[in-house]
């Protein structure tokens, strides 16, 4: 299942759109890149289109956003760039929340791999310039992409 996707950031939701419909049987998304890479826009871009009515915002400080969908459905906006390690993530209630049958997705998820299993779809994004982003869903080898 593996793919490669390249889009421009002008692009992002034609690019959502499409993930959205390729990967419908997931509902539960990693996203891996570096800081800036667009892991926070796809994620709103996403959202939006699955009837989100908030706008959307990083998790960065909070750790966990709840949106809520037109059809009174939450999506779970997870950024676990600030926990040191999986026991922090434990104690912050990811394990139990992650459990459920919402949207979610989820930036910085190295820490949480092992709590992960076959229904989650793993996102690697790599920007190539200023504009240009590339994007391998479900690789098991994200090849040149470097995280954190």
């Amino acid at each position: 299942m593996d793919k490669t996707f390249i889009y421009t950031l002008s692009g992002k939701d034609i690019l959502a759109k499409s993930l959205l419909f390729q990967y419908a049987e997931f509902k539960k998304w990693a996203w891996y890149g570096d800081l800036g890479t667009g892991k926070t826009t796809l994620t709103k871009s996403c959202s939006k289109l699955l009837g989100s009515v908030d706008a959307g915002s990083s998790p960065t400080f909070s750790i966990v956003n709840q949106y809520q969908t037109i059809r009174h459905e939450s999506i779970w906006h997870l950024d676990l760039y600030r926990l040191k390690n999986t026991e922090e993530a434990f104690q912050a209630g990811i394990y139990e929340l992650i459990r459920g049958d919402d949207y979610y997705f989820v930036e910085w998820p190295e820490l949480i791999e092992d709590w992960m299993d076959d229904s989650w779809l793993k996102l690697y994004i790599e920007a190539l310039d200023d504009e240009t982003r590339v994007i391998k869903v479900n690789s098991l080898s994200p090849g040149a992409i470097h995280h954190r």
